[in-house]
């Protein structure tokens, strides 16, 4: 099944993409296009894969593809880190990918398409800078020498060369046990942390998410910063699980990565 498909949240066709890729398929254009080891050199992929140009500039946003005579040059925001430039690449890539034959590959606006059309950007983006095969051979070998998760995440995101989040998010993918990341910020006024959006490997027997933490609930302070069983008691995900979490960021924007094991206590 399409990770597309199996994300819970958007359908499996849509008008805006004439072209679904499995992940099996993007192992098969890697190939075909001499990628053999991490990390992607997403530029040189872009580059092979018919764009004309990547260039860096102050932007508003994260990135652009903008149409020429012979093709797209993706333009990205010279003042964001590496890891996020090069999904910005990715992103773009993904655009002509998913819609190789239409203007909606570089069409952005408001409407739900369009949306929808980001977040398909958004899963082929990660698809292409952690193939899903060779992040789950890298997290099997990882796994069985590193005696905490983050401390696999934080190897898996510098293996591939993106940012921790990115890496927590294909974690919670690529796990076989079930698994959900919960993304929180501090509140600057309150101290308080609040969820911000979460992920989960998990489906109830109608094929929908087990698990659902509304935004912006209060998250327990403590577990921003535990390894080890704890108490959650937020809706569905309610009892004693394994939790790790790590923290990030600067005063201004202080935010935790949070990885709960639903069937672990230890």
């Amino acid at each position: 099944m399409s990770l597309y498909a199996a994300s819970g949240f958007l359908p499996r066709q849509d008008a805006a993409i004439t072209k679904h890729w499995l992940p099996e398929e993007v192992d098969l254009l890697l190939a075909k296009q001499g990628v053999s080891k991490e990390p992607v050199n997403i530029a040189s992929l872009a580059m092979k894969l018919g764009m004309t140009r990547i260039v860096e500039k102050p932007l508003r946003g994260a990135g652009a593809l903008v149409p020429g005579g012979h093709g797209f040059t993706i333009v990205v925001n010279v003042n964001q880190v590496h890891t996020r430039q090069r999904f910005t690449i990715a992103h773009e890539l993904a655009h002509v990918l998913l819609a190789p034959d239409s203007k909606i590959a570089w069409r952005k606006g408001p409407t739900v398409a369009d949306k929808r059309l980001e977040s398909y950007c958004d899963l082929l983006a990660a698809d292409l800078l952690m193939p899903l095969s060779r992040f789950r051979q890298q997290l099997r070998r990882l796994s069985s020498c590193t005696p905490h998760v983050f401390m696999t995440v934080k190897n898996l995101a510098n293996i591939f060369d993106v940012s921790l989040t990115a890496a927590a998010i294909r974690f919670v993918e690529a796990v076989e046990e079930p698994c959900v990341l919960v993304v929180s910020s501090r509140e600057k006024s309150s101290g308080k942390w609040k969820v911000g959006w979460f992920r989960q490997n998990t489906l109830d027997r109608h094929g929908n998410p087990k698990h659902f933490i509304r935004p912006g609930t209060h998250f327990p302070v403590w577990t921003t910063a535990h390894i080890g069983p704890a108490h959650i008691d937020m809706g569905s995900l309610s009892g004693t699980y394994y939790v790790e979490s790590h923290c990030f960021g600067a005063a201004k924007r202080y935010c935790a990565l949070t990885l709960i094991f639903p069937q672990r206590t230890s």
